[in-house]
Formats: C-alpha cells, sequence, structure tokens
C-alpha cells in the first residue's frame, strides 16, 4: 500500500469531520441570514420614517410661523401703547412748554 492510500474508515472519518462542517457553516449562515431585513420591510420602515419626518417638519413651520405671528401680536398690542403711554406720561411731566 502506497502513502497517498488512505483506508475506508479514514475515508469515513474524513467525510464525517467534511459533513460537520458544513453543517456548522450552514448553520452559521442560517443565524446570520435571520439578523438581515427583508428589503420590502425596509422599505415600508422607511417611508414610515419619512411621513414621520415630513409631519414633523410641517409641525416645526407651522410653530414657526405662529411664533412670528405672536411676535407681531406682542409687538402691535403691548409694546407700541406701552411706548406710547411712557412717552405721553414724559411729555405731560415735563409740562407746557
Amino acid at each position: 500500500m502506497s502513502g497517498d492510500d488512505i483506508t475506508n474508515a479514514e475515508l469515513a472519518r474524513r467525510l464525517d469531520a467534511f459533513r460537520r462542517d458544513v453543517h456548522d457553516d450552514l448553520s452559521d449562515i442560517s443565524r446570520r441570514m435571520d439578523a438581515y431585513v427583508l428589503r420590502e420591510v425596509y422599505q415600508a420602515e422607511r417611508l414610515a420614517d419619512q411621513t414621520r419626518i415630513g409631519v414633523l417638519e410641517r409641525r416645526v413651520d407651522q410653530g414657526d410661523e405662529q411664533r412670528r405671528a405672536q411676535s407681531r401680536w406682542l409687538i402691535s398690542a403691548v409694546i407700541i401703547p406701552t411706548v406710547a403711554l411712557v412717552a405721553t406720561v414724559v411729555l405731560n411731566l415735563m409740562g407746557p412748554t
């Protein structure tokens, strides 16, 4: 028997080891595949996120417009009359010239 010949028992052991390696590799691939998200699920989640972002952007824009309106109201209804009242009081205190 030459040095390259193997016995049936050795061949069976090698085939069994190869089978176990392939089984372990396939199990590892299966575990990794479970961690991935399907394209359809990813696209649906992305669309939902974009919709939520759009709603939030509109709310921010509405809030900005509301703050501008409140600032205009504050200036026209509170600050200008207060300045006019203070000016009137100061001018009356100064007396006629």
